[in-house]
């Protein structure tokens, strides 16, 4: 279908969306009224100038801002992943104005696997990990779907200038002590603790967020923070260390540090590497008997023998 260019069309297909989350430029002209700085979160988060040929996962897509931009720089294939129906969200129309490609899928991110959607080159992963109730689970299933060498951008709650009281307030953790910052931390809130909101659970630290990343498979590349926000963009790892395979193992062999029956959530077993043929086995000639005379004398000087504890 092509996009309709009438202007009053454009902004009547604008209005038919109740709420806009992200501010998504349709022409230079208009832009949807989103209530999220989009301009500055792009500027902010550094996704790749030049995306050409990428294949991207926007989790947490919304309204698509970041699918869309992908697009715009060159991606070749985008998938925006949500929980929450299109129709209830303005990626459906941002979609139609702009002409995209982006697919769409309904889903959860718990659900991700590379049988069912493929590898992916680039992931954005945008305010979603903080309402999370299993975010290092959803980390270790981004982390199935990424190429190795793979780029993940993370954005969340940061509890650096954001610990949140019971009041709904926010204190730093320098205000409680100055070491605390340089700890990974990650604060829980239970109930609607944060913003008033059911579905917000984990708030780590930058030095929590970093090492909740390590553990899953990322390694990370820059990381940022604005206010009680921030994030980071990382790399996937090819290895994984023995943390998930043991968590994940419905039996974990002890003494080998191998598992032995897996679960779904036990991450991808790789492929053996190639055993080498064995080489002959070449017997040693027998030993030349010894004279008893050079025996005495060995003994006699401790000739290329150590003496042992005992003989001290």
């Amino acid at each position: 279908m092509t996009p309709p260019t009438d202007r009053e069309e454009i902004l009547a297909r604008i209005a038919e969306v109740p709420h806009w989350h992200h501010a998504i430029p349709i022409t230079p002209e208009i832009t949807t009224p989103g209530v999220q700085h989009s301009a500055a979160m792009i500027e902010t988060v550094q996704i790749p100038e030049d995306c050409t040929g990428m294949r991207v996962l926007d989790i947490g897509a919304r309204d698509g801002l970041f699918s869309f931009e992908a697009e715009r720089r060159g991606a070749t294939e985008i998938v925006a992943l949500d929980n929450v129906p299109p129709e209830k969200t303005g990626f459906a129309v941002a979609k139609e104005l702009l002409g995209s490609k982006a697919e769409y899928v309904t889903d959860n991110v718990y659900n991700l696997s590379a049988e069912r959607f493929g590898t992916f080159d680039l992931v954005f992963f945008f305010g979603v990990l903080y309402h999370l109730r299993h975010p290092l689970l959803g980390l270790d299933r981004i982390w199935d779907v990424c190429n190795d060498g793979a780029l993940m951008y993370v954005e969340t709650h940061m509890m650096d200038e954001g610990v949140v009281q019971w009041d709904g307030t926010f204190k730093k953790l320098d205000d409680y002590h100055p070491d605390l910052k340089d700890l990974p931390l990650v604060q829980f809130f239970p109930g609607t603790m944060l913003a008033n909101d059911f579905t917000s659970k984990w708030g780590p630290s930058q030095v929590g967020l970093r090492g909740m990343l390590e553990a899953a498979g990322f390694d990370t590349t820059r990381e940022w923070m604005v206010a009680t926000r921030g994030g980071a963009t990382t790399v996937a790892r090819g290895q994984l260390d023995g943390g998930r395979a043991a968590d994940g193992a419905a039996a974990w062999d002890l003494v080998a540090n191998t598992i032995i029956k897996p679960t779904a959530y036990s991450p991808p077993v790789p492929e053996a590497p190639a055993v080498p043929a064995a080489s002959p086995v070449v017997e040693a000639p027998p030993e030349a008997p010894v004279a008893p005379a050079a025996l005495v004398a060995a003994a006699a000087v401790g000739k290329d023998k150590p003496k042992r504890f005992w003989q001290r």
